[in-house]
């Protein structure tokens, strides 16, 4: 609108749309009315995630803001990847961590409305399409850190009220949940309050695994080294170079020496 209010008369900026990785079109304007661009991206700038695509196994992860490409790939594999192709698929077998402070967590409700909306989907999909999902595999990790030690469930629930019932509370529903479908036998608020009170022993609610405290890599590499034997897995992640290093270190540690063996492979984004 502002390209249109400071342009010559019959003079207008020039529009071009684009496709997300979910399907969904998008419009957008690049240039100004004098015909040059509103922004130039100088390059560069490669997202691990982009990598996801080139394997059949992989494990996606990424802590506190790096939940955001995390987001973006749970929703293109669920909602757009496995939903529209026949046979195997890049990936096939899907694994997600995220890292989240539970300071922040509040900050996220979107984000588990969304990864309900997921669930549900896999669980549709598991029903409706069982021979297409013979072959796939999804499961979502979340590790709360950094949670008080005097924390109790009345004070972890404060921020739960009415609203909570609200779909304004929870963010706009992807248009896959308005559909009628099978739905995962647990709720947003069921998955919000895991994340609010998470319990020491870690709790699993469908395909979604909330765990107190920080990542314990080793269980989930040598639970993908069972599985994915003599496969290349790829291995991305956004977000802390702490946890970053502590990948690259996991990756080397399970990787096989061996020519046939089994590779995991990282690619990473650090901030």
């Amino acid at each position: 609108d502002y390209c249109l209010s400071i342009a010559p008369p019959g003079v207008k900026s020039f529009s071009l749309t684009s496709r997300g990785s979910d399907g969904q079109i998008s419009p957008g304007r690049t240039q100004g009315p004098d015909g040059k661009q509103l922004f130039l991206v100088d390059g560069p700038h490669s997202a691990p995630t982009q990598h996801m695509t080139e394997y059949e196994h992989v494990l996606v992860a990424g802590a506190g803001i790096g939940l955001t490409p995390v987001a973006a790939c749970v929703q293109s594999v669920v909602f757009h990847r496995w939903k529209f192709t026949v046979g195997k698929s890049y990936p096939s077998h899907a694994n997600f961590a995220w890292v989240v402070s539970h300071r922040d967590v509040e900050a996220y409700r979107w984000f588990v409305s969304r990864l309900k909306e997921v669930q549900d989907c896999v669980i549709n999909m598991k029903v409706k399409s069982k021979e297409a999902m013979r072959g796939k595999s999804f499961n979502f990790h979340i590790y709360v850190t950094s949670v008080p030690k005097d924390l109790t469930e009345e004070k972890a629930y404060k921020s739960l009220t009415e609203e909570e019932k609200d779909d304004t509370f929870w963010g706009i529903p992807a248009p896959e949940s308005q559909v009628d479908m099978e739905r995962a036998n647990f709720s947003k608020a069921d998955l919000y309050k895991a994340l609010l009170f998470p319990s020491k022993e870690s709790k699993t609610l469908g395909d979604i695994h909330v765990h107190h405290g920080r990542p314990n890599w080793d269980i989930r590499f040598e639970e993908m080294l069972k599985m994915y034997r003599n496969e290349n897995v790829g291995v991305m992640f956004c977000g802390n170079p702490y946890i970053a290093a502590d990948l690259k270190k996991m990756c080397a540690k399970h990787s096989s020496q061996e020519a046939k063996g089994t590779k995991f492979i990282l690619h990473k984004e650090n901030f």
